[in-house]
């Protein structure tokens, strides 16, 4: 199965938990989400699947990413309400996950999640391996199990906060969209940063508003004294995680991704801030490359 080795460690744990062998392609400079080109190269006629990851909630550029004879699985965790080519995230595959996980532009009061397909048997698969590989009957439960499955059941309460939040959420979304823009505009013409492009194939959720930045480690420290909170997703590509030591991958097999986690830095864009608070992000950042 093939993904990319610049996203959370999550993506990779599951291939891997999955039984499936895990091989990496590496990313587009640009969208960070996985390059096509590097995706073909790296498939071969045993490729299972092919698993993006709308990173930062912009779509891979899905068309481009199918193989001929393999699944496509959309990793929409940080994607929830984008769009690629007027269809909607988690609609664009055989199969998608979403992460409902707290810090997510749609998220819960804890762990939570939710799978998509427009398969039927796919769907049949996902009841069951959420409720212990148990398989229902038109009764309801069977206590007959198929296959070894897990409890990954959605609390009740969990759907409770979503369903509130989610009429709440193209609101939010707006505003993450309008604070992008507000960057996008303080930044444009700053030597040694690069906002985050748009792919042009549809909506940007902006779960995460990324920039590259020359001396990104002093930056932060410059605007963590300002009492300004980021984030760098993500500081280590998955190649090189310890953890994934025996599957044979080496530094430098990657370098975009590489030189990615080098340069991303992730500045607030939540859908709370007001508009001086983005003008003092954008202040400190003019200042300190000013200086």
């Amino acid at each position: 199965m093939i993904t990319t080795p610049f996203t959370f460690f999550a993506t990779a744990e599951a291939v891997v938990q999955a039984g499936h062998t895990l091989r990496f392609a590496d990313i587009e400079p640009d969208s960070f989400n996985l390059d096509p080109d590097a995706v073909h190269a790296a498939a071969g006629p045993e490729t299972a699947a092919v698993l993006p990851v709308h990173l930062f909630g912009q779509c891979a550029d899905i068309d481009r990413l199918r193989l001929d004879g393999s699944f496509l699985i959309e990793d929409a965790a940080q994607a929830v309400g984008a769009t690629y080519r007027g269809r909607p995230a988690g609609g664009l595959g055989d199969a998608a996950g979403f992460s409902f996980y707290v810090t997510k532009n749609l998220g819960a009061a804890g762990d939570a999640g939710a799978v998509t397909t427009n398969d039927p048997r796919w769907a049949e698969l996902a009841t069951s391996l959420r409720a212990h590989g148990e398989v229902r009957g038109e009764g309801g439960r069977t206590y007959h199990y198929e296959r070894i499955g897990r409890n990954s059941r959605l609390d009740a309460l969990q759907a409770a906060v979503l369903l509130v939040k989610l009429e709440r959420l193209e609101t939010w979304q707006r505003r993450r969209e309008a604070n992008a823009a507000l960057y996008d505009q303080g930044l444009a013409d700053l030597d040694g940063v690069t906002p985050p492009p748009r792919t042009g194939f549809g909506r940007h959720v902006f779960h995460q508003y990324v920039i590259r930045a020359r001396r990104r480690n002093a930056l932060r420290e410059r605007l963590a004294e300002a009492g300004i909170g980021t984030k760098v997703f993500y500081p280590q590509p998955l190649h090189t995680q310890p953890a994934l030591a025996r599957m044979g991958f080496r530094v430098g097999q990657f370098p975009v991704a590489e030189e990615a986690c080098r340069e991303v830095l992730a500045l607030p864009v939540h859908a709370h801030l007001e508009e001086a608070d983005l003008e003092r992000v954008v202040t400190e950042i003019r200042a300190f490359f000013a200086g």
